[in-house]
């Protein structure tokens, strides 16, 4: 391993993520492999400016570009009172961002309540990720809050909420017996002793980390064993996601922060006139969850029509946000430049006696989607008749 910094965003941006309904990026092993697990109860540590706290604000980063605040709820507790407060007013919090200990056992308590609810209710959703800065002086000061954390990490997977918990001090007195075993998985960075190793990993190894994000990955409950570099995020960086999330509009009561693939999901779906979520799924190589996500996503946004149906959406707005067809109240209209063409249609159509988006494309050099609109318009106009499955549209009007 080395010392270079792994920028989250690119790994990101390399459209490797698997089809987990919450992604943890863990970094890139010694072979430059990208790491990616389904976020679980974890356990993190290793000594002041290791990079646990860049680690946990890389969790958050990464459900902001994959999950929306309606699917996902963040539990925030700072204990070191200094790198959460960046995401008090986000929409995704669950509350506030809780720095004291009594509102820290409030938050957790709070939890709970809401594990018996879902349990009652069968219900699961949203996700709801508990992270925790520096519990030490939350699990020293307040013994309750051990009971509280175990009691988390037993029974909220079932429901959909996990907790992750981060602390530089690897004593037995805040990772104790009941957490270590409550929570399995381990991301343990750079420590001051084997003794903490082996408290931490049940082996030695840790102390001799590099520092700057070289942690190991270990599953105490499968033998998994990693070693990673963490993924880096910068300040800079978090401050700009956090401004997209508050800046972000508001459709039809709904906020959505745009996938980090929006643009290019808008590109290919206006060049191809595929507006479906396997189309995406296959283009580029995402998981569904992701493609459904893109998908919404572009409805909201005015760029596709909804779904009707078995009918292929139709698609609004071009690359550059000008409506492809002009609306007039309920009525789409097409505007002069189209209507030319749309005459010439018209009469192909009618002397041919065909009517699928395909003749027209090939007849007319033009592409796929300006058919399909043509064919709605004629449709409308009394023309042709409507798609039934996959036989030819009937011509209504003869020549």
């Amino acid at each position: 391993m080395n010392r270079e910094y792994i920028y989250l965003k690119d790994l990101i941006k390399e459209r490797l993520r698997e089809d987990y309904p919450l992604p943890m990026i863990l970094g890139k092993d010694s072979k430059g492999e990208i790491l990616i697990r389904e976020l679980d109860n974890l356990l993190i540590s290793g000594h002041t400016g290791s990079g646990k706290s860049v680690f946990l604000n890389s969790v958050i980063y990464t459900i902001f570009n994959t999950s929306s605040s309606e699917e996902v709820e963040l539990v925030l507790i700072d204990g070191k009172f200094s790198e959460f407060h960046i995401y008090e007013s986000i929409k995704y919090l669950r509350g506030k961002v809780n720095q004291n200990i009594e509102d820290s056992l409030n938050a957790l308590k709070d939890c709970l309540s809401e594990i018996e609810r879902r349990k009652r209710e069968r219900v699961r959703g949203p996700f709801i990720v508990i992270l925790v800065d520096e519990f030490a002086d939350l699990v020293i000061g307040e013994p309750k809050s051990e009971e509280y954390i175990c009691k988390i990490a037993k029974e909220g997977k079932e429901v959909g909420m996990y907790i992750i918990l981060s602390s530089s001090m690897a004593s037995e007195r805040v990772y104790t017996e009941k957490i270590r075993e409550c929570i399995p998985k381990r991301l343990i960075a750079s420590v001051v002793s084997k003794e903490n190793s082996i408290l931490l990993l049940d082996e030695e190894g840790a102390e001799e980390l590099l520092g700057n994000g070289d942690m190991i990955f270990k599953g105490m409950d499968t033998g998994e064993k990693i070693r990673v570099q963490t993924p880096f995020i910068s300040t800079q960086d978090t401050e700009k996601i956090v401004q997209r999330i508050s800046e972000d509009r508001k459709i039809d009561g709904i906020y959505r922060l745009k996938d980090v693939l929006y643009e290019d999901a808008k590109r290919v779906v206006i060049e191809s006139g595929n507006a479906t979520a396997s189309y995406l799924q296959r283009y580029f190589k995402i998981g569904y969850n992701q493609a459904a996500r893109l998908i919404d996503q572009l409805e909201l946004n005015g760029v596709i029509g909804a779904k009707e149906g078995t009918e292929k959406r139709e698609i609004i707005l071009d690359n550059k946000e000008v409506p492809l067809v002009n609306m007039k109240e309920d009525k789409k209209e097409i505007d002069m430049e189209e209507e030319m063409l749309y005459e010439e249609v018209k009469r192909v159509v009618i002397e041919s006696g065909e009517a699928s988006a395909t003749f027209l494309q090939r007849h007319f050099i033009i592409p796929y989607n300006r058919a399909c609109r043509i064919l709605k318009q004629l449709e409308k106009d009394g023309v042709v008749g409507h798609q039934i499955g996959e036989k030819p549209r009937e011509v209504l009007i003869k020549k």
